[in-house]
């Protein structure tokens, strides 16, 4: 089994690196979607559900990034965006390709440490695996 090491993670927004990334995950689902009926008797029967997904993400804060700016902007505005997540930048590597609306938009000023904000995306539509 092949090790990364998280911090050759990144996330782009609208095509663009974001900076100042600190931690990400891309949260992957597939709710089940449950088809029983009275013919089924004393066991529950399943369907596969649809893809689903977020990413949660922790940024060091950069009031000079123009992508941290605008996905604040995008957040307020209710904007669609894409998105990639990587887990590393190597090529061959797998990322995450998805269209991203911001449903959370956190950012905080610690009095001894460095100002952060975390973001959730929710992905939207189409989600797809692809090797760099």
């Amino acid at each position: 089994m092949a090790k990364i090491h998280g911090r050759l993670q990144s996330f782009q927004w609208n095509g663009t690196a974001v900076a100042g990334l600190v931690d990400g995950s891309a949260n992957l689902e597939r709710p089940p979607l449950d088809s029983s009926t009275h013919d089924t008797g004393d066991a529950r029967e399943f369907l596969q559900g649809r893809l689903t997904g977020t990413i949660d993400l922790s940024m060091k804060w950069d009031e000079a990034d123009s992508i941290q700016s605008a996905m604040a902007v995008d957040f307020f505005a209710g904007t669609s965006r894409t998105c990639k997540f990587r887990m590393q930048t190597a090529g061959g590597a797998h990322s995450y390709d998805a269209t991203g609306l911001i449903t959370g938009w956190a950012p905080s000023g610690p009095n001894d440490d460095v100002g952060e904000v975390t973001a959730s995306v929710q992905l939207s539509g189409t989600i797809t695996e692809n090797a760099q």
